[in-house]
């Protein structure tokens, strides 16, 4: 029961799809990260990520994120996480290059199931943007399946559904309610026990509450190593 489920939530997340009445702005975009992990002792854990993000189809730095965070393992399945972001942005994602500083709280839970191994993420993220006072509070919520494919060796398809909220205005232009979406298909490959690269499309709609929406399509590039 628990297994079908999971696999019923993945299926509605990456179905779920905002309805807006006005055309959304689009633009293809590259995004790519690379994440180091791995044990500090026993329970404790770490994840350190960069991502570097092309805009205005692919041909601009748009965006870049430093994230390191220290995790705890409750159990085998379970872990909780603390972490702090540096993000520095500009366009298309702001009207000028900006600083953004922000403190997370998560909870991920792992579960094997008949389909693969399926992850929830649930992160609390608190947000400081250099254009304004207010801090602003944001939900995100992930959903993700691998799935091994038995007669290609260390290869997987992946599949998963992210959804933004934002729980509070802000005098820097964050709206209660929804914000974006972002849906990622690919394939992962196992270099090696440690290094592990996935690649594949990504589709990220974003509502924005004074301007036409935005609509993005990107070339997904990740890489993670392990110690």
């Amino acid at each position: 029961m628990r297994r079908s489920i999971h696999c019923v939530a993945i299926y509605a997340a990456l179905a779920a799809t905002p309805t807006v009445s006005a055309e959304p702005l689009g633009d293809f975009q590259t995004w790519t990260s690379v994440a180091v992990a791995g044990t500090l002792h026993e329970a404790w854990r770490y994840n350190v990520d960069l991502h570097l993000r092309f805009g205005d189809d692919s041909d601009r730095y748009s965006q870049g994120i430093l994230r390191p965070g220290i995790g705890y393992a409750l159990n085998e399945r379970a872990s909780l996480w603390v972490g702090y972001a540096y993000v520095q942005s500009d366009a298309p994602f702001a009207t000028q290059r900006t600083d953004e500083h922000r403190v997370w709280q998560q909870f991920t839970w792992t579960q094997p199931t008949s389909l693969g191994a399926f992850v929830s993420r649930t992160r609390l993220e608190q947000r400081d943007v250099e254009t304004g006072d207010d801090t602003g509070w944001r939900l995100r919520q992930m959903l993700r399946l691998t799935h091994p494919l038995a007669y290609v060796p260390r290869t997987s398809v992946v599949a998963s559904n992210e959804m933004f909220f934002h729980l509070n205005d802000t005098d820097w232009g964050a709206r209660t309610g929804f914000d974006q979406n972002r849906v990622f298909a690919g394939l992962g490959y196992d270099f090696s026990t440690r290094l592990r690269g996935e690649a594949g499309y990504l589709n990220l709609y974003q509502h924005r509450e004074d301007r036409a929406d935005r609509l993005y399509h990107m070339l997904s590039l990740n890489f993670t190593l392990r110690f």
